[in-house]
């Protein structure tokens, strides 16, 4: 199963400017590791989805999910953590969007 993402970004059109697309969501998982590694070391298990997918019809994306930094209490990095996000937070951290289901971009 494909998967697109977009990493959040101040507007949609900035954001759409950097979609990649991966084979499969360990992959997207895999990637965010790399992209991460210098502010916080991750593990794929820290890397979840929101879990409240939605239509996003402005881009043809059908199941449209945040991309999230688990909460502090489950990451493994604390420093890290916090050095991203500024404090320790209880819930996941958005750090932009995916879908499984969406148009080619």
């Amino acid at each position: 199963m494909s998967v697109i993402y977009r990493p959040h970004r101040g507007s949609l059109s900035e954001a759409m400017k950097d979609v990649i697309e991966f084979d499969t969501f360990q992959d997207l998982q895999k990637y965010i590791i790399k992209e991460m590694e210098s502010s916080i070391k991750l593990r794929e298990c820290d890397i979840v989805p929101g879990g409240r997918p939605v239509n996003d019809d402005r881009i043809g994306w059908k199941d449209s999910d945040y991309l999230c930094i688990d909460g502090y209490d489950k990451v493994r990095d604390k420093e890290g953590y916090k050095l991203c996000f500024g404090d320790s937070y209880e819930y996941p951290q958005c750090i932009g969007m995916f879908a499984t289901d969406y148009k080619d971009h």
